[in-house]
């Protein structure tokens, strides 16, 4: 609000003298965005909005937080948001029945949701150092697990795990929705869950306060079935993409100047990612970031190839397995313009 008024008196002053207003002095064009929680894996959204790139773009971003990826997927498919922060997964099953939203760019690679265990429940199963994560499945039968919400990145991560090791979710293990990271965390310390599953830093402030142990680890496990898919995309309706290219296009190339600042000035880029978790210890900040940085995508580009291990992934154990066409599911004509504009691609 108080940029607004800045704007505005500067606009008053300069009008007053005859000389032109300055185009960062003029009103930007505010878009919405939605996303699930507050987790690093949208860091080069964050990075785009913390270092003024979308103003480059006169473009300002009003964040919106909700509990879970499907109501991400309503507020796009409701136009309350022009932009959303969500699984590729969601999108692309969505879009294959007929949903409005589409990908429309790739943020980030490695499926960065960690599986974490109170540390007095860890200890009584038995997971150890060396235990192998199918080992360490087998260990979370009886459980109650905390998760965002039913077919949300979070269920279907964990679900994912028991499907490909043989077994079965509905009847294996109890699945709590929560919510996002702080009632996770909350939710564990009251001993409501047994353990929950969720992107940094929550894991990491969990461990640093004595809560939890991280137990299985998608940066450092073998986890087979994960191998090639795409976690987080950036959505839109078809219609916003249709009726408002420009702003769209601008969001991408905002988004490819935060990755490029990430893989060129990676300490510059840390500083405005950090400035999104100011409430995060240094320490347990810094372990977080370097741990996703792993993930961060080179393209915004999501490739068909991309979409369909993401989509084989999603398939394991379905009795309906979900098939999405690239073309239904991706509109990737203006990634590529902005690669091409940002990356020089």
């Amino acid at each position: 609000m108080r940029n607004v008024h800045i704007g505005a008196l500067a606009a008053i002053c300069f009008s007053l003298i005859g000389a032109p207003i300055d185009a960062r002095a003029q009103q930007l064009q505010k878009f919405t965005s939605v996303g699930s929680g507050h987790v690093l894996q949208y860091a080069a959204f964050y990075i785009a909005v913390q270092a003024k790139l979308f103003e480059q773009e006169g473009l300002t971003a009003d964040q919106v937080s909700v509990d879970s990826g499907p109501k991400v997927s309503a507020a796009l498919e409701g136009g309350s948001a022009q932009v959303g922060l969500l699984g590729c997964y969601e999108t692309a099953t969505a879009a294959s029945r007929g949903g409005a939203a589409v990908v429309i760019a790739h943020l980030y690679d490695t499926f960065p949701l960690f599986v974490v265990l109170g540390k007095d429940v860890a200890a009584r199963v038995g997971v150890t150092p060396t235990s192998t994560v199918d080992q360490k499945v087998k260990m979370l039968r009886g459980l109650k697990i905390g998760i965002t919400s039913p077919g949300s990145a979070t269920d279907l991560m964990i679900r994912s795990l028991f499907l490909a090791r043989g077994m079965n979710p509905d009847s294996d293990i109890l699945l709590q929705p929560v919510g996002v990271d702080a009632a996770q965390i909350a939710a564990l310390e009251k001993k409501l869950t047994d353990g929950f599953v969720f992107g940094a830093p929550a894991p990491q402030i969990a461990v640093s306060r004595g809560l939890g142990q991280i137990v299985i680890n998608p940066f450092e496990d073998e986890i087979p079935e994960m191998h090639g898919l795409v976690n987080t995309c950036l959505a839109a309706s078809r219609e916003v993409i249709q009726k408002q290219p420009k702003l769209v296009l601008g969001v991408l190339r905002a988004v490819a100047r935060g990755i490029k600042l990430m893989r060129e000035s990676p300490d510059e880029a840390r500083k405005f990612a950090r400035a999104e978790f100011k409430e995060v210890d240094e320490a347990v900040f810094n372990q977080s970031y370097d741990t996703t940085f792993k993930g961060y995508p080179k393209s915004l580009v999501l490739t068909p190839e991309e979409l369909k291990a993401t989509v084989a992934w999603r398939n394991i154990g379905s009795t309906k397995p979900v098939e999405v066409q690239y073309d239904a599911a991706v509109s990737p004509t203006l990634a590529r313009q902005a690669e091409v504009e940002i990356l020089g691609r």
